[in-house]
């Protein structure tokens, strides 16, 4: 029996279109009223997510800013203990692993380097710095619904009141994004990672934190095995989490990697395959209500 189900955001969760279908939204308020926790899994921000947790109702620790962060989805004051869905937040898992300021150092460095027109976003748990003019960067992460970007005068470690990178994120072509990794991945030593989130982004993040590596913190923290945990992915920093999942199922659009290492395939996001998932492997083969 599965206790927890950890779902990526962006072509998994939601179709090419950032929209959550009415089947794919049943099946996961469905999923949470048979008492199974749903924490979502994502490059995103919380706030970024909130809508979503809110419209399917799964308060608790979800795994942000990919799993640099565990952020507690809070539930509205004027709720009850436990919203419709059933899902309930027992305890306070937030935590961070932020860059150090010499790790950070580091990767602006090759990044200015190597791609000086590039704007870079600087995550934080909670919010996104630029030090470049408002541009494609604002452009890109708002079709990603990330909050409005804060332009500050320079991304630096040293600046007192800008708070620690958890991680950082460029944005171009997939061509373009790829000529890069392999430049940079070279410069950076062993405590790094740079990574291709989705065809549009390119993050450098410690490489002591993932999605998966935050899987099996929350599934420490709530008391719950491998055995009892499934989750559900498509890009490549999704390979981390259907590994640390007893059940890791790939979508139909994942990229070959993750699809080689998952023990299932469903649908694709655009054909409800978390849907799909869910009725085959939580809700007994029959369709959410």
């Amino acid at each position: 029996m599965y206790r927890l189900v950890a779902l990526d955001v962006d072509g998994t969760l939601l179709n090419g279109a950032h929209e959550l279908t009415p089947r794919v939204r049943r099946a996961v308020r469905a999923t949470c009223a048979q008492g199974v926790i749903v924490s979502l899994a994502t490059g995103k921000l919380l706030r970024s997510v909130q809508s979503l947790i809110d419209e399917l109702g799964i308060y608790g620790p979800h795994i942000t800013c990919n799993g640099a962060v565990i952020a507690e989805a809070q539930r509205p004051v004027s709720s009850h203990s436990s919203d419709s869905s059933g899902q309930s937040n027992q305890r306070d898992l937030s935590w961070s692993q932020p860059l150090t300021a010499d790790e950070t150092r580091r990767v602006l460095s090759a990044l200015r380097t190597h791609a000086p027109d590039l704007a870079i976003a600087w995550y934080t748990p909670d919010a996104i710095y630029t030090d470049a003019p408002t541009g494609p960067l604002d452009a890109i992460l708002r079709a990603y619904h990330e909050p409005p970007i804060r332009h500050i005068a320079a991304l630096d470690p040293a600046q007192p009141n800008l708070p620690p990178a958890v991680k950082l994120l460029v944005t171009g072509t997939p061509e373009r994004l790829a000529r890069l990794r392999a430049e940079i991945a070279p410069t950076l030593d062993e405590t790094l990672e740079v990574i291709g989130t989705t065809p549009d982004f390119l993050e450098c993040m410690s490489r002591s934190v993932s999605k998966g590596v935050a899987l099996v913190r929350l599934m420490d923290g709530l008391g719950i095995t491998r055995e009892e945990t499934l989750a559900i992915g498509d890009g490549e920093n999704d390979i981390s989490l259907i590994e640390a999942a007893g059940m890791g199922i790939a979508m139909g659009n994942a990229v070959p990697a993750l699809t080689q290492r998952a023990r299932m395939l469903t649908a694709s996001n655009e054909n409800d395959g978390v849907a799909l998932a869910l009725e085959r492997f939580i809700l007994a083969g029959q369709l959410a209500r």
